[in-house]
């Protein structure tokens, strides 16, 4: 996952919502833009991610991705 989230063919969906929005982007519209960097439905993100480490935990998961996107897109 680290890959996709790094792989700057993958970033433009988020650098679009920055853009859009600004920073720091709302926790829906997070999942959103992360889902599209990765290629994924953001239901199955978010529901992978609370499987994963629990409702508290998924979204510290995002928070994190959100800070490597955002580091790549710099």
């Amino acid at each position: 996952m680290r890959q996709r989230i790094l792989d700057p063919a993958n970033l433009a969906p988020y650098q679009l919502a920055i853009a859009m929005e600004g920073p720091p982007l709302s926790s829906g519209r997070r999942l959103y833009a992360l889902a599209d960097v990765l290629n994924v439905e953001p239901g199955d993100l978010a529901i992978d991610l609370k499987k994963q480490h629990g409702e508290a935990g998924a979204e510290e998961q995002l928070i994190r991705m959100e800070t490597l996107v955002a580091e790549a897109v710099r």
